[in-house]
């Protein structure tokens, strides 16, 4: 069954592009470009709970990976 969603109004996307908030990029590219960098500094922080960006990256991966046992893929909502 699809999923219905509402879309951003093209005034306020374009406002988020012109002021570089949104940039055309999926959000793994930014967290594959930290993890690359600077994979044990602190990603998120939960209370006492610290993640790094190589620990949030393993995490994704594991979740991509159940999702495509699943039969989802690229472009799939």
């Amino acid at each position: 069954m699809p999923i219905d969603y509402t879309r951003f109004p093209a005034e306020l996307a374009a406002r988020y592009r012109e002021r570089g908030y949104w940039i055309d990029q999926p959000l793994t590219r930014a967290l594959d470009a930290q993890t690359a960098a600077r994979p044990n500094a602190v990603a998120v922080i939960n209370g006492p709970r610290q993640l790094s960006y190589a620990e949030i990256a393993a995490q994704a991966a594991r979740l991509a990976d159940r999702l495509r046992e699943r039969g989802l893929g690229p472009g799939d909502t």
